[in-house]
Order: structure tokens, then sequence, then C-alpha cells
């Protein structure tokens, strides 16, 4: 074990740090753990530092010490940490204008602070992933002013009430593929501190594991906060009615694309702004009468969950069969119910036999 009385610093480019895989680093109170220190450089930023903690980076006295490891205007580095845990501020902090670098831990966990935080600075065009965070006094990763960058990993156990397992805060751009397990409060939030998020997907291989209960969602992406956000390959495996959330005013394009795994009894307080490119569908069956030159038949209400009037959802009829020039159309007669409609301007009587019939509805 190492006891540190002073944080380790590195102030140069092209530095190579590796920490044996046995060694405990044991912040002293106060202290910082690991610092890469770029505007003590000349040049005001370091560049190209390999960094390998096999080992664990861990706080002596849980309620004073800070940062486990704090980059400051770190660029085209590659960084890995093994465990990061019990620390008095953030696990990893970042500050100034971080960018390219590939960062890669197996587990933080246990600290007051943010597990992962880029509020002091943010990051751009870079990597986290792979890593495991657990139970931290603020949540899992802020994600503030982070642009066009990578989330990959697991978060769970953020067991703090109110306590966001992701935080996308002024953050435009970035592709998110994260399993959220065990979190109390939302697993991902919106902020908008310095400006608006936008562009933000969701990606493979997010999933859900999350049943949410008032006040806190899977998603929640706050009132005024987001100008853009997509939601393309995810799954909520237990689906209840907080999946997601979208504030009213200022939020635009929420885009449910047709690869998610998400049912429509899922989603809650959703505005017309929200484009659902994944159609619902339903079947059902139907014996419609004899129908005379001139006559028509509306079939009985379908059940199509999530099928709303109010923002024109456009509705498609498929017959089993022939209609022999019979016309067929649909529409959604109330909220979450369709209807269609037969009208026969053949110039003859024409009786069409029992069968199953199927509806789309179309919300893009």
């Amino acid at each position: 074990d190492y006891f540190l009385t002073d944080p380790i610093t590195i102030t140069r480019h092209k530095v190579m740090l590796e920490i044996d895989g046995g060694a405990t680093i044991h912040v002293a109170s106060g202290k910082q753990g690991l610092v890469l220190d770029g505007p003590s450089n000349s040049d005001g930023f370091l560049m190209h530092l390999v960094v390998r903690c096999y080992g664990i980076i861990q706080g002596t006295d849980f309620s004073t010490e800070l940062d486990a490891v704090f980059l400051d205007s770190v660029i085209h580095s590659d960084l890995f940490f093994n465990e990061v845990k019990w620390v008095g501020r953030d696990g990893i902090r970042m500050n100034g204008s971080c960018f390219s670098n590939k960062i890669i831990w197996n587990r933080i966990h246990g600290n007051l602070g943010w597990n992962i935080n880029l509020g002091g600075g943010g990051m751009i065009n870079s990597t986290l992933f792979d890593g495991e965070c657990q139970a931290a006094g603020l949540g899992g990763i802020n994600a503030a002013k982070a642009l066009y960058c990578r989330f990959r990993g697991i978060i769970e156990n953020q067991t703090t009430d109110g306590v966001p397992a992701l935080l996308l805060d002024s953050a435009r751009g970035n592709s998110i593929g994260i399993w959220f397990e065990g979190n109390a409060g939302d697993d991902i939030k919106t902020a908008a501190t310095y400006w608006s998020c936008y562009d933000n997907v969701v990606d493979a291989p997010t999933v859900f594991n999350d049943q949410k209960s008032s006040p806190d969602y899977n998603i929640n992406i706050v009132a005024g906060t987001s100008e853009s956000f997509y939601l393309r390959h995810c799954t909520a495996n237990f689906q209840t009615s907080r999946f997601l959330n979208i504030g009213a005013g200022g939020n635009a394009n929420t885009i449910i694309g047709e690869e998610a795994n998400i049912i429509d009894a899922a989603v809650t307080d959703v505005t017309t702004t929200t484009r659902w490119l994944k159609p619902l569908s339903a079947t059902f069956t139907w014996d419609p009468g004899n129908l005379a030159d001139g006559a028509g038949e509306t079939s009985a209400g379908v059940t199509v969950t999530g099928a709303a009037i109010a923002v024109g959802h456009r509705v498609e009829v498929s017959a089993p069969y022939d209609l022999q020039g019979i016309t067929c159309t649909g529409y959604v007669s109330a909220t979450n119910t369709v209807k269609a409609r037969l009208q026969n301007e053949t110039g003859g009587a024409i009786n069409l036999a029992s069968g199953t019939w199927r509806v789309v509805v179309r919300r893009d």
C-alpha cells in the first residue's frame, strides 16, 4: 500500500504511468490522488499521456479528501483505471477542455460527489466506456458540456433519491449506450446550465432495468433543456408509466426510432413535438355485412394503445382478401381507438367474408 502525502502529479507531454495491480494508493485527507495538470505545462495542456492504473485509488478520510483523479486540459490520451473508491468529492473530475481522450475504468464507487464529473470544463470527441459506476452522492456521470462523445458502460445502485445516473447538462451530439439498473433517481436527466442540450442519441446497448415511481423517470427531458433527443436502439425491460417524460416548453424533435423496444404505455407527458418512427399496429376479426351499392359499414373500435387524434396520426388498413372494388379507410376515432370504414360504390351488392384485418398507425 502507498499512502500519499501529496498527489501524483504529471505536468509533461507523452508520459506513461503504470501502477501495479497489487497496489492500493491511499489519498490523504485534503489531497487529490492523481493530477494530470495541463496548465502547469508551458503549452497549457498535456497530450499523449498513457496511464495504466491496475491497482486501487481510494480515500483515507471519506469526509474530506478531494478527487481521486483530476484532469485539466488533457488531450489525445489513453487512460485506464481499475478501481476508484471512497473519495470525498468526485472519482474522476475534469477541468479545462479535455478532448480526443479514451478513458476506461472497471469500477468507480462510493464517492460523495460524482463518479465521473465533466462539470469543471467539459469533454470533446472522447470515449468513456467499459466501466461500472456505483453509489455516489451526486450521481453517476455528470456530462456537462460534453460534445460528440461516446458513453458506454454500466451505471447502477445510485441509491439517493433525486440523484441522476447520467446528467446531460448542456451536452450536444453524444452517443449513449449504458446499462441502467438499481438507480433511485432519473436514469437520464437533461439540464441547461450553460446552453441547451442538442442531438443526443440513446443507442445500443442501452437497457433500462429500473422500474420508476414518482417523481423520477428512466428518461427525464426537463422543460426547456433539450432541442433534440433521439431514442434509436434501447430497451425498457420493466415497463411503467414513467419511462419517458418530456417537459413542456422549449423541447422539440424528441424522436423515438423504429428500433427502440418500448411499449407505448411506458411514455407519459408527451407533447406534440414527439415523433414516433415506429408505427403502432393491431389485428382484429371482422365479418362485414352484405353491402348494397352505395352502402357502407364501420367496424367496431379497435384498441391501439398510443393512437391519438390531436396530433393527426395516420391509419392504414390491410384487408385479408380482395375488396372487389370496395374502398376502405381507417381513422383514429378516440384516444387509443381506431376504426375502419368500408364503402361500396361498385354498382352492385358485395358480401365480404369474415377475416383477420390489420391496422397500422403511423405517428411520424
